[in-house]
């Protein structure tokens, strides 16, 4: 179990983490962990939706003003 944690901690949200039975406690602290790397991989995949769709936005915005600033650069030398 300390070596699965310590691959979560890593980054390696893809560990796996081992099904333990002898101690109630082990078993607990075991499903904790399980747990807490499939909230970390939710968040993770949260985030990169977001910055998808941050990064679009900012293409679409970007080529609004350069459609923009070609209108006033046809404006201005009229």
């Amino acid at each position: 179990i300390t070596a699965a944690a310590r691959r979560i901690e890593a980054g390696e949200l893809d560990a796996a983490i081992p099904q333990l039975t002898q101690s109630s406690e082990l078993r607990q602290l075991s499903e904790s962990l399980r747990g807490m790397k499939d909230k970390l991989t939710e968040r993770g995949r949260a985030i990169a939706a977001a910055n998808a769709q941050l990064e679009q936005r900012v293409a679409e915005r970007t080529a609004e003003l350069e459609r923009a600033n070609r209108e006033l650069d046809k404006l201005a030398r009229k």
